[in-house]
């Protein structure tokens, strides 16, 4: 159960970038768009920390992801 986990927080860590690289964007961009530091977002996109709700409903909106609530990892 564990591995499914981490499996779509990796499938979220890709869709991120493969938006992200999609639109143009760079992590600097998407950052200043969703009002986050870029090295945060970074950390988000890399999978090295979680954020809130609300943030990933942010970086969907910056990214134009209308389904924003398949950003959000399980274990929030």
């Amino acid at each position: 159960m564990n591995r499914n986990k981490r499996t779509k927080s990796n499938n979220i860590n890709d869709k991120l970038v493969i938006i992200r690289l999609g639109k143009g964007l760079t992590q600097k961009e998407v950052a200043d768009l969703a009002l986050i530091e870029r090295t945060y977002y970074c950390k988000i996109e890399n999978g090295q920390c979680k954020a809130a709700v609300q943030t990933y409903k942010d970086i969907a909106i910056a990214l134009g992801y209308a389904r924003w609530k398949d950003l959000i990892p399980d274990n929030i």
